[in-house]
């Protein structure tokens, strides 16, 4: 074989390798299809179960929480839970009721009306306040809307108490015009000691927020048997410009003092002091009371007043009761808001 036949024979050799290296030689691996993007679950939100009804023992409980019924509406009253804040009395003392009696089939209450009027009352629809009892209390102060028997007009009523517990005197806090109780009530309320603190955040102390400013009160005067005695109610207001987080803000400021003062009746010596109460605030923090009405309350039939108070996130009311000669304090107060 000669020397170009060899050549010949090599490189046929090595095209066939070539082309047999290139039909084996593994082709790239295809990547894996791409599966559609899924969005994003929504969070689940977590299921809030309602709480149930209380157990017997706390319902139990419950039923002898005190309240008063205030008026709402011609068909219905409001049961407002009442705080006693004198730990002295009870709540039968000024006849308020328990929760167990707006499931008591034998209640009658009288609801009682700032001129006199005196409404015999029973309330309707008691099945379906143990329902209503058994629910737990939310966050807020809550009231409960008590069914009446019959349509009473609810201006005919202010407050609702336990039958005979209590007489209104009509007409005893009606404003009088006298000179020299004039004279008595201005030295009254000038002795009720102001607030030191700041009305609030930027805002002055009483002292100086109401400096200068003339205190005009308006006073009833009443007897109940043989004391005589001063309601002092004084009111001052004014408008302020100042700043408030760095931020110009312009704010209504009021104050209000009460003054209840006794003496003996036919005696010349002045009235003694036997309860105040001082607030001052703005018109976004309202923490006022106003006096309704008069009554004669409980077996000892001391003479008692009823308020209403106001607040930024609710109202309510209270009582203030003579409990000693000379001696005016708070005995309870009723609230609904948060």
């Amino acid at each position: 074989m000669t020397q170009t036949n060899r050549i010949r024979i090599l490189l046929g050799v090595l095209a066939a390798a070539i082309a047999a290296g290139i039909l084996l030689w593994p082709s790239p691996e295809a990547p894996p299809p791409q599966q559609p993007a899924m969005p994003p679950a929504a969070p689940v939100a977590a299921t809030v179960q309602p709480p149930g009804p209380l157990s017997d023992s706390a319902y139990a409980e419950r039923l002898k929480e005190p309240g008063v019924l205030i008026a709402a509406s011609d068909t219905a009253a409001g049961f407002y839970w009442v705080t006693m804040l004198d730990s002295t009395t009870s709540p039968q003392d000024y006849g308020l009721l328990r929760a167990a009696d707006l499931v008591d089939s034998t209640l009658r209450v009288d609801l009682l009306g700032s001129d006199g009027t005196v409404t015999h009352a029973t309330l309707g629809d008691r099945a379906g306040m143990e329902p209503a009892l058994r629910r737990p209390s939310p966050a807020c102060q809550p009231s409960l809307d008590v069914p009446l028997s019959e349509r009473i007009e609810p201006q005919s009523w202010v407050i609702g108490l336990r039958q005979g517990a209590a007489t209104v005197l009509p007409g005893a806090l009606v404003s009088v015009a006298d000179s020299a109780i004039d004279v008595e009530a201005q030295r009254l309320v000038a002795l009720v000691p102001l607030d030191s603190t700041p009305i609030g955040d930027g805002m002055p102390t009483p002292e100086k927020a109401f400096a200068n400013l003339p205190v005009r009160p308006q006073t009833s005067h009443f007897t109940v048997g043989s004391d005589e005695f001063l309601l002092v109610e004084a009111w001052r207001s004014r408008k302020l410009d100042t700043l408030i987080n760095a931020q110009p803000a312009h704010v209504e400021l009021s104050e209000q003092r009460l003054v209840v003062a006794e003496r003996k009746v036919g005696s010349s010596s002045p009235f003694t002091m036997a309860w105040t109460r001082y607030a001052a605030f703005d018109a976004n923090h309202s923490s006022s009371e106003a006096p309704l009405m008069l009554l004669r309350v409980g077996k000892k039939r001391q003479p008692a007043i009823v308020f209403s108070g106001q607040a930024r996130d609710g109202g309510g009311g209270s009582l203030l009761a003579r409990v000693a000669p000379g001696r005016w304090t708070e005995v309870a107060s009723w609230y609904r808001g948060c």
